[in-house]
């Protein structure tokens, strides 16, 4: 929500905080305190409040675009572009004027060039094995993220040894096995933890 909340005017950023504390008291909520009359009254909050935010998304579709390829695109000039290959390079920028001209098309051509932008910047940052130090790192400091503590722990231990050694093939192996225990969905962390650098 604060990605949106970034390209929208200020009726809306207030609806749309109003939505979120809805969302997060329904998560907060304990079924063992409510009745079931309250959890039905939380659950129709919940619902309105997803209305409400896809009413935002919708109306603000253009600006959030906008916002999305704007991000990405100082991201790859300030810490990505050091790390591509000249063809790389040349292919990252024609996605970037790519996207440009279509934030005002009405269909998911740009979320698809948008997608295309993330995999070739993933892609560059995984390559680079001073990156894959700094997300191991970050990874490893959020045990509570972790659907299996005790697995989680395990690979870290294993990580801290990898990273000793410089395995950073072996590195990137535990990475990818922290990010299956997270509660959140791959794509979600990085874009999470890929602006925080």
């Amino acid at each position: 929500m604060r990605d949106i909340g970034r390209a929208v005017d200020d009726d809306d950023y207030e609806k749309l905080q109003q939505a979120g504390d809805i969302a997060s008291e329904a998560i907060s909520a304990d079924n063992s305190t409510h009745d079931a009359e309250e959890l039905k009254h939380l659950e129709e909050q919940l619902a309105a409040a997803r209305k409400t935010l896809a009413d935002i998304r919708e109306r603000n579709k253009f600006a959030i675009r906008r916002n999305d390829l704007d991000a990405w695109r100082d991201y790859y000039k300030r810490d990505l572009k050091n790390f591509a290959e000249p063809s790389e390079a040349e292919q990252m920028e024609t996605l970037f004027t790519r996207a440009e001209s279509l934030i005002e098309r009405d269909d998911t051509a740009f979320d698809d060039a948008l997608n295309e932008i993330c995999d070739l910047g993933y892609t560059l940052l995984f390559r680079n094995d001073e990156y894959i130090a700094y997300m191991f790192n970050r990874v490893s400091k959020n045990p509570e993220d972790a659907i299996d503590r005790e697995s989680f722990y395990r690979l870290v231990q294993a990580g801290n040894a990898a990273l000793a050694r410089k395995d950073f093939v072996e590195l990137r192996r535990i990475i990818g096995g922290l990010l299956s225990l997270s509660r959140h969905t791959q794509d979600e962390f990085l874009k999470v933890n890929l602006f925080k650098a």
